[in-house]
């Protein structure tokens, strides 16, 4: 049932992909070739393999059949003839390819990818016994917005042979066989790849046991030392590596080439070892004293004999991954090319506790019919007017059937609590929302329902159908929860699981009928219109035994959410999924890597907080840069100050007006999906004591005794500052928190590259009272600086030696512009306390 239900939802949606490899077999050299397919889908994938001699002859083909989430390792002696030289591999969905030349003394040589700017390339061969000479490479070509390429082959004289140009459309690739689409097999020269866009190489050298990587040659590419080498794949072995340039040009500042083992230390996984990724981090010596002008830049990675088999080398699809990462100002860079929808990459989310926000009945609880009242302050659908905050996505805590005020113990997954109103009440919701361009993410509590949800009421049955939906234990395991709090909970002779209370008992994820019926849930609400879901105490799904790695983030876990976040994109491309991990940088990684769904960054919101607590950026930046090493650039972060379990930030900050704004500042201004909790924008307080109804009071909108909330009694006690923290105060003062809020979602707005721009700290010599960082987007490039501390800071000097030669820093639509000074800083001559600059990058001549 489970994977019917799948192929009727996947096949509509299925594409087709298509890969060309080239020199799959070597004659006469010992290669031999094995080509690892991996099927990322729930559907089961026809794979067709056509492959062609050396002369274009079509062989017979081979056509196979890939279950889902599984791999096939081909050799290449199932494809045919040793006379091999190319093949064709067509797949009827998403397939990931990775091709591995294994030679006869061990040596191996696997294919790596190069992310690119738009920009000029040269793509060298790699050097032989014969001297520079292409054997065949394959290029694949990819781009995310239209794009146009061209592709020249020139001998070593830089005389033109050939060319030939695409142009792209969004998604697009374009795969070709150089040796086929050009005419330089044979030849000693290069190709030179020229593009408006952003786009990703992967190249095939016909003859190497090695790696190539690529970088851009018509910029300047400056490596400053010392520069860090990072070589990295899946075990279980034990290898040696070693680097070396390629083709001699930097032999004789060249100090590379020691071997160096690989080691399974935990370092880009967990905290703690065997983790199964193998990795070395190698910091080269200076080898390059100054920048290096005219590229590309040549690496490799050489993999001595005793070797496993190669489809245990897969990171993200590749075999091995090799990075040089150059340290310069900056100290470290993450560069972010999400694979989210669009809107997710673009939004500011608003999370809202409906029974806070707004009563349209006078019963003293907000409800859905008060929060269409007030969509318009949140955002009116006009990007011209002033009196909307400006958010573009809507986060509610739970709104579904349950006993309790919060509502993450529900007993009907399909029924508006009765407190918040009716389904046709939620309908309208949805339009009115859409209508105005805001998103709507539900608050989906899926670990565990409420005791007295009808499931569990039956499951206490030894024989009901229910029973195996939960965990039930004849005896008691006497397990702990991760705080030390006992799980199990006795009930008619029999114990159940319940991590939080007994009043919230786990459900059973290793049951298909448990999953089926999460899958139904998710396809009703996204079916009514719903944009995502944001999944609570996602790291608890699946219990594997009591402690880390079995109570809590067990690999099914993780690999269950993402294929949930596929099963919704199925449904509808442009749904969210964004899972609540409230751990360390290290265990979100293993969530939101490799094409993994968002994760509230909790390690990052602690970091803003003490930065603006302490007025010390150190370890803002070290969060940063280890997060910038943990992340892929593809994983997406959901960024926040605090939300509905935590203090308010303004609580925290003793209502500080400064640090409030501060704060608002580094959220905004760092690349990521910002979440903003209702009344942070006002610096709303918490009520007296530290229960959870206390950070979750009503809104206030305005200073009358009731705030504006309700004509009833308040569900629970008002603010206690609502008489300047309310919205009809600040929405009228420039100076306010209200304003500055509005002020910087505006700015995001107007920058890519503070939404999805790579990112990286920046020296300046004020800290640690200023913070600055660079963001670089496919458009255009940003500097932020703020001003951290409680008065006006001057003569702020900026290290911006990463900047291309004439460019200037301008700042929005005024005259103000930054330049170098005589000792190559950047200088803004004072900011008063709590302002925040934003310089965007030019040329001189612009």
């Amino acid at each position: 049932m489970f994977r019917i239900y799948w192929l009727v939802c996947l096949m509509p949606f299925a594409w087709g992909q298509e890969w060309v490899v080239s020199h799959l077999t070597r004659p006469g050299q010992g290669f031999q070739t094995q080509i690892l397919l991996e099927n990322t889908q729930a559907l089961a994938e026809a794979v067709l393999l056509k492959p062609y001699d050396a002369q274009g002859q079509a062989l017979p083909e081979v056509a196979l059949i890939i279950e889902p989430f599984q791999s096939r390792v081909l050799q290449a002696n199932e494809l045919g003839p040793d006379s091999i030289a190319w093949l064709k591999i067509s797949s009827s969905s998403v397939l990931q390819v990775s091709v591995v030349y294994q030679a006869s003394g061990g040596a191996a040589r696997v294919v790596v990818p190069a992310q690119l700017p738009g920009d000029q390339f040269r793509l060298h061969p790699s050097s032989t016994d014969d001297g520079l000479v292409w054997d065949g490479v394959a290029l694949v070509n990819v781009a995310n917005t239209n794009n146009q390429v061209s592709l020249t082959a020139r001998r070593l004289d830089h005389s033109l042979i050939d060319g030939v140009q695409w142009t792209l459309t969004a998604h697009q690739k374009v795969l070709a066989v150089l040796s086929d689409t050009l005419p330089l097999a044979g030849q000693a020269g290069y190709y030179e790849v020229v593009s408006t866009q952003p786009i990703g190489l992967t190249g095939l050298s016909g003859t190497q046991d090695r790696s190539l990587i690529w970088a851009p040659s018509a910029q300047p590419l400056k490596l400053y030392t010392p520069t860090t080498f990072q070589v990295r794949g899946e075990g279980p072995f034990q290898a040696k590596a070693s680097v070396y340039p390629v083709s001699g040009q930097w032999d004789s500042n060249w100090n590379g080439g020691t071997a160096f083992d690989l080691v399974d230390d935990g370092s880009l996984g967990d905290a703690t070892s065997g983790d199964g990724v193998w990795s070395r981090r190698f910091l080269l010596e200076p080898y390059l004293e100054a920048p290096f002008h005219w590229g590309p830049l040549h690496g490799g990675v050489w993999l001595p004999e005793g070797r496993p088999d190669p489809a245990f080398w897969a990171v993200d699809g590749q075999p091995i991954t090799v990075d040089f990462v150059p340290n310069d100002s900056r100290n470290c860079t993450r560069v972010f090319r999400p694979e989210q929808p669009q809107w997710l990459q673009d939004a500011v989310v608003y999370e809202v506790f409906v029974r806070s926000f707004q009563d349209s009945d006078g019963d003293g609880k907000g409800d859905i019919r008060g929060l269409i009242q007030r969509l318009d302050v949140l955002n009116d659908g006009d990007p011209a007017t002033q009196t909307d905050l400006g958010i573009d996505a809507l986060w509610l805590m739970p709104i579904f059937a349950s006993p309790s005020y919060h509502g993450y113990d529900v007993t009907d997954y399909y029924t508006i609590a009765a407190d918040y109103g009716s389904m046709a009440d939620f309908r309208e919701l949805v339009q009115a929302c859409h209508q105005r361009g805001i998103r709507l993410i539900l608050d989906l509590v899926i670990n565990h329902t409420s005791n007295q949800h009808p499931w569990f009421q039956a499951s206490k049955d030894p024989n009901s159908a229910y029973r195996n939906w939960y965990v039930w234990s004849a005896t008691n395991p006497n397990w702990q929860s991760p705080w030390g709090s006992p799980v199990w909970h006795a009930s008619n002779s029999a114990f159940y699981y319940g991590l939080f209370w007994s009043g919230m008992p786990d459900l059973n994820f290793h049951q298909p009928d448990v999953r089926n019926e999460i899958q139904k849930i998710v396809s009703y609400w996204l079916g009514l219109g719903v944009d995502g879901f944001r999944i609570d105490a996602a790291r608890y799904l699946y219990e594997e035994g009591p402690g880390p790695g079995q109570q809590y983030d067990a690999p099914a876990t993780i690999s269950w959410l993402k294929d949930l976040q596929r099963f919704c994109q199925v449904i509808n491309p442009e749904s969210a999924l964004i899972l609540e991990v409230w751990d360390s940088s290290q265990t979100i990684a293993r969530y939101v890597n490799n094409q993994g769904p968002l994760a509230f960054n909790f390690p990052l919101s602690d970091a803003l907080i003490q930065t603006v607590k302490q007025t010390q950026v150190q370890n803002l930046r070290s969060t940063v840069c280890g997060q910038n090493e943990s992340f892929q650039p593809t994983a997406l972060d959901a960024n926040f100050l605090t939300n509905h379990d935590q203090t308010r930030l303004a609580t925290q900050l003793d209502g500080n007006p400064t640090k409030l704004k501060n704060a608002a500042s580094l959220l905004l201004t760092l690349p990521g999906v910002p979440f903003v909790y209702y009344g942070e924008e006002l610096g709303l307080r918490n009520g007296p004591g530290s229960a959870d109804e206390q950070k979750r009071l009503p809104y206030a909108w305005d200073p009358s005794p009731k705030v504006g909330f309700t004509n009833g009694t308040p569900w629970v006690s008002l603010p206690p500052n609502y008489g300047s923290q309310n919205l009809a105060f600040q929405r009228d003062d420039p100076q306010s928190l209200w304003r500055h809020y509005h002020k910087m979602i505006d700015l995001r707005h107007q920058h890519s590259a503070l939404r999805t721009g790579s990112l990286s700290p920046v020296q300046n010599n004020r800290e640690p009272l200023i913070w600055s960082h660079f963001c670089e987007s496919e458009v255009e490039q940003v500097l932020v600086v703020i001003n951290l501390y409680n008065a006006r800071i001057a003569d702020i000097q900026l290290n911006l030696n990463f900047l291309a030669p004439g460019s200037v820093l301008f700042e929005g639509q005024s005259a103000n512009t930054l330049t170098s000074n005589s000792n190559g800083m950047w200088v803004v001559d004072s900011l008063n306390a709590g302002d925040v600059r934003i310089f965007q990058v030019v040329q001189a001549n612009q």
